[in-house]
């Protein structure tokens, strides 16, 4: 399928998608419309999301895509105990080094991270490495 066909499909077919508990690890998801499309339990590790289409998408922990964007992303970001607009200094990045989660956290690797946060954290990496977080205000 050439890459014009898959984007096709991949708009046509997925929003409004049953992907509950879906195993999507490493699925090239780029440009996908997934609106609406109910994400809930589904595997998205190494999934690429670039540019992908999530308005209205339940995600994994339960939670609508603009839920994540106006509460749980801003609570992530500063759950390391920076404010809001400290940790969107480094939202050009692409290396840990300058990461927001490295600013937020104050930390030099992502093991360094508290536990209980991780798995927030690699979901952030995974939206904000695909384009899909808007640096916030």
């Amino acid at each position: 399928m050439s890459l014009p066909q898959q984007e096709e499909w991949m708009q046509k077919k997925l929003s409004f998608a049953d992907l509950r508990g879906a195993d999507l690890t490493g699925a090239q998801l780029w440009s996908a419309k997934l609106t609406d499309a109910d994400l809930t339990d589904a595997d998205l590790t190494d999934a690429d999301l670039t540019d992908a289409d999530l308005t209205g998408a339940t995600l994994p922990p339960g939670y609508t895509w603009e839920v994540y964007l106006g509460a749980v992303m801003p609570a992530l970001c500063q759950a390391g105990g920076k404010s809001l607009a400290e940790v969107a200094t480094a939202w050009e990045c692409h290396e840990w080094e300058n990461c927001p989660m490295s600013v937020a956290f104050g930390v030099r690797d992502f093991y360094s991270i508290p536990l209980q946060y991780q798995k927030e954290v690699t979901q952030f990496i995974q939206f904000f490495d695909a384009g899909l977080i808007p640096c916030p205000k």
